[in-house]
């Protein structure tokens, strides 16, 4: 029975109630159940004319959500009214009613015409400059459109005509991203809405309406890491997916996203992950795919022409015009070139408070920063002698600094007040400039946190910027510090940081005090988390029973379990935690309701724990399911127990069900000639009966029982039916029997008739009669031609020929010709036979030719044959030539190898960000040059590429013979200053 929904008082709760209370008097039906009457609902019945899915009737009768369809509720209310004898006609129309008043009280948003304030959506204030008619200028300066504001006009039309449409501006801070959005907004017509979530925070707020959202929505997403990238990857997960939905609901339509964001955000939230390493973006990933709208970062040629056009009007951008470098007007008119100027002429105490800031932020810590926190963090900027020369009105005059407007844009700093209505905050809180922030996101990458600001962080961060903190500490190794975050977000109530805790310390070593953090963050969910949430957890505590009962319960409260197949995830779960009797079942279900995979699993389970009857059932199961690979298994399996008597049987039951992977194993039977006769009975059966997969294994059962003009004329069938197999059958056995010109024949016959593999065996037969020419200049140059002969070589046996006749300038030309016709095989297989002639040069040439057009692979072998030649100096200039066009790493190797460390080095600082494993790779370079210590600077530098640091570190260190220390730095991390951290441990309590 579904649960009673319990939304807040009002028109909704009224609906809810009154389609409950309707579900009740209707017996409680399944969903099932009520699908299938609207389903048989005729076409001509005018009552029910919505057409829910079982997820949307739940939705409908026991989620605290708004129907997003009113048809739906509706179609609902009368077939529940059919069963419950009620008076259809009267509640379908308070359905009505109720759905209507529920949509006007809870849609969110206000109408587009209301918006008269770009500030208030986020779009940059820009400069002031002196100028007679300055109370005369508009709030921002003129507008010139570019070649991303037609394709943002044509979103937003097609949104207008009807199709929703997700648009997302990709471009570096101060590029004009939000002010194109806003000007995009004036050709929505007047009863449009727009929802701009902020409050209490982005994702929170998003989530808290985005299921009310309705048709005629402009959903305002200025700065979408912020709504999905959070500390709380699951939220992030859940916004993402309800825009999915929303995006994909016609009823809800149409709606148009319009959303911004930084190109590194960008490229987090579409990375994929490496094979079986977690997906943490995937939702958003498949929400903002090809949704993608990048932004130049200046103005070039013609658009500088239009913005000369519109200066002589404004000002401002006259006045950016004329000043800004390299056509980065946008910027310009943001302050950017101001703030940077303020920033590196500050003096001592304004440059530390800008730089916490800054750090704060690159950590991920969220806007707004508190003063406490800048003056905490400030001393760890400033030399011990500068410091203690402070005077006592220090912060004071740096925030005057810092704080101070550029041209009537933000300074570095800016003081956040609240709003009216807004919780007054405790502390004054400042934000910081986002070009700023983008600055330090890339100029500070590489600089060391200082002690005091993570210290600062611990004392002032509240609770939800805690989760994030202690992921930034945990990737760059501070494993302590990251503990001390989560211990303060898991006191206030987070059950994730918790979580993340035990993950932490199961990752360095140390299973047991992981197990309890797990099980504490099961008793901060205390029952309010989802049932497989908490299974999950209980799983991670080493407690498979309990979160089996979780699971199961999980199945029963949720109609998204009812499909077998997403149960199988849940096995491999208790499977890979080493519960394999607790995860059969739910490995089964999966299997037999269609996960492929799942067989396997459940077979190796089968198998490990000596149930041999099971899985022999099994496996002779999951074959009579069509699962490949099966029907060998199973055959072998009741071979090995000696039951071949049941495996003729049950080969030959499956040949008369048409399950073709056992049409082989009835053709080979080893048994008596009356279990081949029906064996073969059976095949001509399925043959007849139009089954194509049985025609080779008959005519290779007539072979067998030497009946071989039978077996010549089904082999034809096969071959006629593409099976290659028994193309190869008839030439053999009509060259066995003196009638090699009818083979020829035959084959030239299906190539003419378009037979993909007849020139290749064609090929092949006359060169076997000595018909070279005809073989080679015919048949292989026609075989070539076909693309999947690539796959099988047939190249190098038409070039092998002509060598050995002792052409192998011939066998090169034919090569080369191939090769030229675009055949990749061919031109490897050319510089293969060079190599061979010892003629290196003209491969090298070759190769040169081929990567100068762009061809990677043909890049990489030329450095592997140069390096193999020892030609060093020629191969460094290569790797010069592929370092100008973004190719790196490449150089790196080879200075390093050519022992040239500090300029390899300088590569490998360019290349850190391009592949995961370029970090380790410097770091083993520095560490034979230099020593560990050199290592391990360089991998504390650049340990926010990515997670594996400190595994990159231990192995350094284990490789110098430092063993214990190898092992320390896993379980126990760094301190800020560097070195391996001491012996910690972090306890279930607040702070």
């Amino acid at each position: 029975m579904l649960k009673r929904p319990r939304p807040a008082v009002g028109p909704l709760r009224d609906l809810k109630d009154l389609l409950y209370e309707a579900y009740l008097a209707a017996g409680h039906p399944s969903l099932d159940e009520i699908a299938g009457d609207i389903a048989e609902a005729e076409a001509e019945d005018c009552a029910v004319t919505g057409a829910p899915s079982r997820d949307t009737i739940h939705r409908c009768i026991s989620s605290t959500s708004l129907p997003p369809n009113q048809a739906d509720a509706v179609s609902v209310a009368v077939v529940l009214a059919r069963r419950a004898a009620w008076d259809e006609a009267d509640l379908a129309a308070r359905t009505r009613e109720l759905w209507i008043r529920a949509w006007l009280a809870v849609q969110p948003g206000e109408p587009v015409t209301e918006f008269a304030d770009p500030f208030a959506l986020e779009v940059h204030r820009a400069i002031e400059v002196e100028s007679s008619d300055t109370d005369a200028l508009p709030l921002l300066p003129a507008y010139v459109e570019r070649d991303h504001d037609a394709r943002l006009r044509a979103a937003v039309l097609e949104a207008v005509a009807g199709r929703s449409r997700l648009v997302m501006l990709v471009g570096d801070s101060s590029t004009g991203k939000t002010r194109a959005c806003w000007e995009a907004l004036r050709l929505l017509p007047a009863q449009w809405r727009l929802w701009h979530p902020i409050d209490p925070t982005r994702p929170e707020a998003a989530l808290a309406e985005l299921e009310r959202v309705g048709p005629r929505t402009v959903v305002w997403l200025n700065e979408a890491q912020h709504y999905l990238l959070t500390a709380n990857r699951d939220l992030g997960q859940r916004v993402a997916a309800g825009l999915r939905a929303l995006l994909r609901e016609p009823p809800r339509g149409p709606v148009l996203v319009l959303g911004t964001i930084w190109p590194e955000y960008w490229d987090i939230l579409l990375r994929e992950p490496a094979g079986g390493s977690e997906d943490p973006h995937e939702q958003a990933r498949k929400l903002l795919a090809s949704n993608d709208l990048s932004l130049p970062t200046s103005f070039t040629g013609t658009d500088l022409r239009a913005l000369e056009l519109k200066a002589r009007d404004d000002p401002r951008l006259a006045y950016a015009t004329e000043r800004a470098e390299e056509g980065q007007i946008t910027q310009y008119l943001a302050g950017a070139p101001a703030l940077l100027e303020r920033y590196r002429t500050a003096p001592k105490p304004t440059r530390a408070v800008i730089e916490a800031a800054m750090d704060t932020r690159r950590l991920g810590h969220s806007l707004a920063l508190p003063l406490p926190l800048l003056e905490a963090a400030a001393e760890g900027y400033l030399t011990g002698a500068q410091w203690d020369l402070l005077p006592d009105d220090w912060l004071d005059k740096a925030l005057a600094g810092a704080v101070g407007p550029l041209r009537g844009a933000r300074g570095p700093l800016t003081r956040i007040r609240p709003h009216k209505g807004d919780a007054a905050s405790a502390q004054p809180r400042y934000r910081l400039a986002d070009y700023l922030e983008q600055h330090a996101r890339t100029h500070r990458l590489t600089v060391r946190i200082p002690a005091s600001l993570w210290s600062a962080l611990l004392d002032y961060a509240s609770p939800p910027d805690c989760t994030v903190l202690a992921e930034a500490a945990r990737t760059r190794g501070l494993l302590h510090i990251a503990g001390q975050f989560y211990q303060a977000a898991a006191a206030a109530g987070d059950a994730r940081a918790a979580e993340r805790m035990g993950d932490l310390l199961e990752n360095a070593g140390r299973g047991e005090e992981a197990n309890g953090w797990y099980l504490y963050a099961a008793e901060l969910c205390d029952g309010d988390a989802a049932p497989e949430s908490m299974g999950n957890l209980l799983l991670l505590a080493g407690r498979g029973e309990e979160a089996v009962s979780w699971y199961e319960r999980a199945v029963r409260e949720s109609p998204y379990w009812e499909d077998g197949e997403d149960q199988s995830p849940i096995g491999m779960r208790l499977l890979h935690a080493g519960w394999p009797g607790l995860a059969l079942p739910w490995i089964q279900r999966g299997a037999e309701a269609g996960d492929r995979e799942a067989w396997r699993y459940a077979a190796g389970v089968l198998h490990e724990e000596g149930r041999v009857e099971e899985e022999i059932s099994w496996a002779k199961k999951a074959a009579e399911s069509g699962v490949a690979g099966f029907f060998r298994e199973a055959v072998a399996l009741l071979d090995r127990a000696d039951r071949s008597d049941e495996t003729i049987a049950w080969i030959l039951d499956c040949v008369q069900a048409g399950a073709s992977e056992a049409y082989p194993y009835a053709v080979s039977l080893p048994r008596q000639k009356h279990d081949k006769e029906r064996a073969l009975a059976l095949l001509q059966e399925r043959a007849t009966a139009g089954d194509m997969r049985a025609l080779g294994p008959v005519a290779d059962a007539l072979t067998a029982a030497g009946r071989p003009a039978e077996a010549l004329t089904a082999y034809r069938r096969a071959a006629e039916a593409g099976d290659r197999t028994a193309k190869r059958m008839v030439v053999r056995l009509l060259r066995s029997t003196g009638r090699t010109d009818e083979a020829v024949r035959w084959l030239q016959s299906r190539a003419e008739d378009g037979d993909r593999d007849a020139p290749q065996y064609l090929g092949d037969v006359l060169m076997q009669l000595g018909r070279e020419e005809e073989a080679l200049d015919v048949w292989y140059q026609r075989a070539a031609d076909v693309e999947y002969v690539r796959l099988f070589g047939m190249y190098h046996a038409a070039a092998d020929t002509l060598l050995r006749a002792g052409r192998p300038d011939d066998a090169l030309a034919w090569l080369q010709a191939r090769a030229e016709a675009g055949h990749k095989d061919a031109f490897n297989q050319m510089i293969q036979l060079l190599r061979r002639l010892d003629r290196e040069d003209e491969a090298i040439r070759h190769l040169r030719a081929k990567a100068d057009s762009g061809d990677n692979s043909a890049s990489l072998s030329l450095l592997q044959l140069l390096q193999e030649t020892g030609r060093v100096d020629e191969q460094l200039d290569w790797y010069k030539r592929s370092a100008d066009t973004g190719s790196t790493l490449s150089m790196a190797v080879a200075l390093s190898t050519a022992g040239q460390i500090e300029e390899a080095l300088a590569c490998y600082e360019r290349a850190v960000q391009e592949e995961y494993f370029v970090r380790r790779s410097a770091a083993e370079m520095l560490a034979k040059a230099y020593g560990p210590e050199a290592a391990m600077s360089w991998l504390q530098r650049h340990a926010y590429v990515g997670g594996g640091v400190l595994q990159e570190a231990a192995d350094v260190l284990k490789v110098a013979g430092r063993g214990r220390e190898s092992v320390n730095v896993l379980r126990y991390g760094w301190d800020p200053d560097g070195s391996i951290a001491a012996e910690w441990h972090v306890n279930h309590q607040t702070r």
